[in-house]
Parts: structure tokens; C-alpha cells; sequence
């Protein structure tokens, strides 16, 4: 009997009480769980992978955070903002999206504990408005490039890659870069004109990025200003480069010379493509992990090809032109360097193209090659014979290091095993003689059905 009651009292409180109310962790048992690996157990951001960790995590006790929509003039971040570092975390970074792991209950909960962390109390409960908002026009983008060359250029550059000729850091010594405006997926904090415009008016506090809402900044925007600039940045995402899609090497086939300019439009006509990169070493020779601390992420190419050669324009994003013995090299990367290097490497010869940033390259009619560095990137050509592919389709491998960044000797990033396929360099006509010849046959049927005997 009394085992009876019991099971009901069980089915009961499994009803009107849901298990998790009484399973769910509280904030700081997610945070000692999923958290402090990184942020430290106090959040302090002092845990065990704080080290390898570029940039290096946040210390949450200051109650500084970076990317929030709440007025410039107001220290703390809105609830909301750090809810949603949390769910949909900080791209580029080693910050990563916990809305697929945790509930948005449990999330707040984590949300709550941060607040304690940093002695941040009661919310911010002031937001900036988005009622003003510009639609993105030909108009507006016009009038945001104007903006953006009088103001952004010295930190972003005139085309918005990014300058990378300072050593700028936070204010907590750690290196910052201008980010790379034709790369959106890299900004740390949404990429939506929306974004851009919350990161404009708000600034990007302990670094130097400024708030152009801020009365006392001599280079103040108005709203419309910071919408029209907003609109201009989001224009200039480059969707050949995103990493993520179809990761092959579609060669396109043309008439005459091969480009030897990195800026020469013929390269538009071939398809880019995006990869992402991964360290060539993942463990040392005792099987324990490399912990490397990769600086360069992804690669885009585009390949063409003749009747004799092929070329392929390789771009990355590197915040340091590394030259070995460059004094300006060093001061920039804060240390002494070595070569910025590239191979373009084919699996089954064994063959290996390379291209070194201090100009060691062979440029005999067999192999010829360039490189070209501006706002914080890398453009590279390799030309050579098609006698180096293997047919139509070749298997290749990019392996890149970053000479600042040498890591012991195992700071080599590479693509891993893609294929090259070289179109029919047919242009319409890939389609256009198909379609001839279906219409050919279809007429043959016709007549031969027409001149048959009636029955």
C-alpha cells in the first residue's frame, strides 16, 4: 500500500512539476561545466586554455564586454546582449555558439551568474533605437563610401580589407586588427547592416574603435550618417570568398596569355571558392595535442587555364607581412620573423610549387610566380604547365605559414586533400551544343516519322 502511494506521488509530481525544475544546474554549475575551461573558474579568464587561445578570453569580473547595443555613455551591456554572446557566440574567435547545447532557461541562468561575476546588478535596460533605419540603396551605399574614406581608412583601409600597419591592442594588451570588410563571416558580432550599425554607434569599448554617437568624438555621425556608412560596409562582403560551400577548384579556360596581375579582371570570369584551414599538426611525437595557435583561418582561389599553362590566384587574410630580417616586420609582429609562405602541392606526384614573401621563386617559363600584400592581405599567382595536373581532374593540397607565427615549427595551416577540375572552357557552348544537338536529333525523328506510310 504504501508503495502505491508512493508511485502515485511520483506520477503526480512528474505532471505538475516538471524533473528539470528540480535537475536544471544553476548558473554557476554551467559555468563551472562548459566555462572556465576558457574564462578561468573565477572568470578571470585564466583557465587551462586561456594560453593557446587567440584572441584570449574575456575577463568577465571587469564587466567590460566588447559587442553591445546599449548607449556608448553606459558601462554595463544589456541583458540581452550578453544572452546572446552566449547563444550565438563571437565569430572568428574561440567563443562558440552555445544556443545548440543549452536551453534559453539555461542560458539565462548562465546570463544571471555573469551579472554576479562582474558585480553587474541591475540591467541596463537602455538600448539604441533602429526605428530611423535607411534602407540599402545605390544612393546610400554612395553616400557611406564617402563617409567610410573620410573616416575609416586610417584603421580599415580605402577598400575596407583592413590596415594592418599598426600594432594596435586593447586595453588589455592583447593585439587587435581591423577587420576585413569583404569577409563578413569574420566579424565578431553579426555581419547585418543592423550590426554594423549597433558597432558604430555604440564603439567597441577598451579598444580603439570609438563611438560616432558620442558627443565628445570631434568626428561625430548622425544617425542617418551612421546608416548610410552601415549600408556602404555590408556592401562589401565578397561572397566568392566565404568558406563552407563546394570546395573545389573550378579552372576556367581562356584564349591567349594567362594573367600576371592580381588585380586583371579576367580572374572574375573563374568561380572563386573558400576554404577553411586547419593545422598541419594536430599532436606532438608523444601523442599529446600541438595546442597550436593558428593566425590565418581561410583561403579563396580562382583558377584559369590556356591551351599550354594554368594559374591559380590564391588570397588570405594575414595581419603581419612577414619578411625574415624586415627590422618593420618585426616591430609590427613584436618579434622577429620568418618568410610568409605558400605551396601548392599535388598529391599523387608528389610535386610541390612554392612561393616564399621574400621573393625566392623561379620564374622560368615552367613556373612563375607573385605575390602582392595591401590592407592585411596576401595575393598570390602561381602559373605553370598543365603537364604538372593530372588530366581534368587533380588532387591538391595549400599549405600556407604565417611567418610570424612559427609556433615551433609547427605553425603550418593547410586546406587538406581538394580537387582542381578544369572546365571544357566551352563557355555557353557547354550548354549551347547539347541543346544543337537534341534539336538535330528531334527534327532526324520528325521527317523520319513523316515520310513513313500511312496505314
Amino acid at each position: 500500500m504504501l508503495i502505491r502511494r508512493a508511485l502515485y506521488m511520483v506520477v503526480f509530481i512528474a505532471l505538475f512539476f516538471p524533473i528539470t525544475a528540480f535537475s536544471a544546474d544553476s548558473g554557476k554549475d554551467i559555468y563551472g561545466r562548459l566555462c572556465a575551461w576558457c574564462h578561468g573558474t573565477e572568470g578571470r579568464g585564466d583557465g587551462v586554455s586561456a594560453e593557446k587561445l587567440l584572441p584570449p578570453p574575456r575577463d568577465l569580473t571587469d564587466g567590460i564586454y566588447k559587442f553591445t547595443t546599449t548607449p556608448y555613455d553606459e558601462f554595463f551591456p544589456s541583458e540581452g546582449d550578453i544572452f546572446n554572446t552566449i547563444k550565438f557566440g563571437l565569430s572568428d574567435t574561440s567563443m562558440g555558439a552555445w544556443g545548440d547545447v543549452l536551453s534559453d532557461k539555461e542560458i539565462d541562468l548562465l546570463v544571471d551568474y555573469m551579472k554576479e561575476l562582474s558585480s553587474y546588478e541591475e540591467p541596463a535596460v537602455k538600448v539604441i533605437s533602429y526605428d530611423n533605419r535607411i534602407q540599402s540603396s545605390e544612393e546610400s551605399i554612395e553616400k557611406g563610401r564617402v563617409i567610410f574614406r573620410a573616416q575609416c581608412t586610417e584603421c580599415h583601409g580605402i577598400s575596407g580589407g583592413g590596415d594592418t600597419r599598426k600594432r594596435l591592442k586593447d586595453d588589455w594588451g592583447a593585439t587587435t586588427w581591423p577587420r576585413n570588410f569583404s569577409k563578413p563571416w569574420s566579424m565578431k558580432s553579426g555581419n547585418s547592416a543592423q550590426d554594423i550599425y549597433a558597432r558604430t554607434m555604440t564603439g567597441i569599448p577598451a579598444t580603439q574603435m570609438p563611438s560616432y554617437a558620442d558627443e565628445n568624438n570631434k568626428d561625430k555621425l548622425s544617425q542617418k550618417e551612421v546608416w548610410h556608412l552601415a549600408n556602404y560596409v555590408a556592401s562589401l562582403a565578397d561572397e566568392g570568398k566565404e568558406p563552407g560551400g563546394e570546395e573545389i577548384f573550378r579552372g576556367e579556360k581562356i584564349k591567349g596569355n594567362l594573367p600576371r596581375a592580381v588585380n586583371n579582371s579576367l580572374w572574375d570570369r573563374a568561380e572563386g571558392v573558400g576554404l577553411y584551414l586547419y593545422p598541419e599538426k594536430l599532436f606532438n611525437d608523444d601523442g599529446s595535442d600541438a595546442m597550436l595557435k593558428p593566425t590565418l583561418d581561410t583561403l579563396s582561389a580562382r583558377v584559369l587555364y590556356n591551351e599550354e599553362d594554368f594559374a591559380i590566384l590564391i588570397e588570405w587574410d594575414d595581419f603581419t607581412k612577414s619578411i625574415e630580417g624586415d627590422r618593420k616586420a618585426d616591430k609590427i609582429a613584436g618579434g622577429k620573423v620568418s618568410d610568409d609562405a605558400l605551396a601548392l602541392e599535388f598529391i599523387s606526384s608528389g610535386d610541390s610549387l612554392q612561393w616564399t614573401s621574400s621573393g625566392r621563386r623561379d620564374n622560368s617559363n615552367a613556373l612563375w610566380s607573385w605575390g602582392e600584400y595591401g590592407e592585411g592581405t596576401w595575393r598570390i599567382i602561381i602559373k605553370a604547365p598543365l603537364s604538372y595536373l593530372e588530366g581534368d581532374t587533380t588532387a591538391i593540397n595549400l599549405t600556407l605559414l604565417d611567418g610570424s607565427n612559427i609556433d615551433d615549427g609547427n605553425g603550418y595551416i593547410t586546406t587538406g586533400r581538394k580537387w582542381m577540375v578544369l572546365s571544357s572552357g566551352g563557355g555557353a557552348g557547354v550548354i549551347l551544343w547539347p541543346a544543337a544537338l537534341f534539336i538535330a536529333i528531334l527534327a532526324l525523328e520528325l521527317l523520319w516519322f513523316s515520310g513513313k506510310p500511312k496505314e
